[in-house]
């Protein structure tokens, strides 16, 4: 599995909430991913947690039972204290035995920890925790590239691709080429980039509505963007499809 070289210090991080329940059989599942806010560092290193709370996406969360993050209500649209400290309770600590381990899992190259704050840790890992809800997500806005990324396919299992995976098996699907595309035409987002097999041409999902903004820049300056299938996580039932992307 390759691992993450080209490091790019975040500018801020969106935050990304989904509804998470239990279906009759008593299992966790997920719904869709909403995009409710954002942290940013000021120039005096603060960290900062504002809401997006006129966006139709905040606003479609809340109707799924989006609160806000523990300790900051959404009664108040901007956070300033102690929002640094919350959000890296989300990582393991580093002398964990199993850091090594924990950074490999995620693609980073443990020879590069050095060089990832703990506030583009967060971002690079997701910072995902059992059943909450909540992720932070590297939105690359205004990187130019050379860069890389780990980054979760949206749509996945509702396109061609889940039938694919069906077909060629978990193994038979990692390490395939995939192919980035905008889709101007789509009827939900307009916005969108489309996510193909280059093989086959078969579309298997979208780039997530977090980094969609980035890839489309890409894209339209002819950035040379690629992508392989790199890990599959969750059950063959429901898998989420993992992707590692090179723009040059």
């Amino acid at each position: 599995m390759p691992l993450l070289q080209q490091i790019i210090e975040p500018k801020k991080l969106l935050l990304v909430w989904q509804k998470i329940d239990r279906n009759e059989a008593g299992q966790l599942r997920s719904g869709h991913r909403h995009v409710v806010g954002e942290l940013s560092r000021r120039t005096d290193g603060q960290v900062v947690l504002h809401y997006f709370s006129n966006d139709p996406d905040f606003q479609a969360a809340q109707q799924k039972g989006f609160e806000g993050y523990p300790a900051f209500g959404i009664e108040q649209e901007t956070h300033e204290t102690n929002v640094m400290d919350a959000f890296q309770r989300r990582l393991p600590p580093e002398s964990r035995a199993d850091f090594d381990d924990y950074l490999t899992y995620h693609g980073i190259d443990p020879a590069v920890r050095k060089r990832l704050s703990p506030f583009a840790l967060l971002g690079y890992t997701g910072a995902k925790l059992p059943g909450d809800g909540f992720s932070l997500v590297h939105s690359f806005e205004g990187v130019e590239g050379p860069c890389e990324l780990i980054t979760e396919l949206a749509g996945f299992r509702h396109n061609n691709g889940m039938q694919s995976f069906q077909t060629t098996g978990a193994q038979g699907f990692l390490g395939k080429h995939v192919t980035f595309a905008k889709e101007p035409e789509n009827p939900v987002d307009n916005d969108a980039v489309k996510v193909t097999l280059s093989d086959t041409g078969a579309l298997i999902g979208y780039v997530n509505r977090a980094q969609r903004h980035a890839f489309g820049h890409w894209l339209d300056q002819h950035r040379q963007v690629e992508g392989t299938i790199q890990r599959l996580n969750g059950k063959l039932d429901r898998p989420d499809l993992l992707l590692h992307v090179n723009v040059h």
